[in-house]
């Protein structure tokens, strides 16, 4: 991504006026057991759906399982958090991707484990 979309999607109210109309994304984004969460994209389409990209690393009490740990702490239910994608299985790059759909918004969360980015 360039430097301007992170700028443009991080840094300019985006995510704050984001938090402010969906509750689970100020849930979400102030959640114990991520960190580093970077908005990494975003889509609309008309005027009644938008679509997120996150990602984060775990925390080591958060990692495997992240959908579990997900609904554990309150953002969604068994109902609005899928599993979408175990990635780079068994590897430091390895990740879980999960969906979370609300009315309106739809949150992909790309979460890698606790060995990410450690050297």
């Amino acid at each position: 991504m360039t430097n301007i979309a992170q700028i443009l999607l991080n840094e300019s109210g985006i995510r704050e006026a984001l938090r402010e109309q969906f509750p689970h994304l100020d849930q979400l984004e102030s959640l114990d057991g991520i960190q580093d969460l970077r908005l990494t994209g975003m889509k609309t389409r008309a005027q009644s759906f938008i679509g997120l990209d996150y990602e984060a690393t775990a925390t080591e009490d958060f990692y495997p399982h992240v959908r579990s740990k997900l609904i554990e702490k309150g953002i969604g239910s068994k109902n609005s958090v899928f599993v979408d994608t175990i990635g780079c299985k068994g590897t430091t790059n390895e990740y879980e991707k999960v969906l979370l759909s609300f009315s309106g918004i739809h949150t992909s969360l790309k979460v890698y484990n606790p060995e990410y980015n450690k050297k």
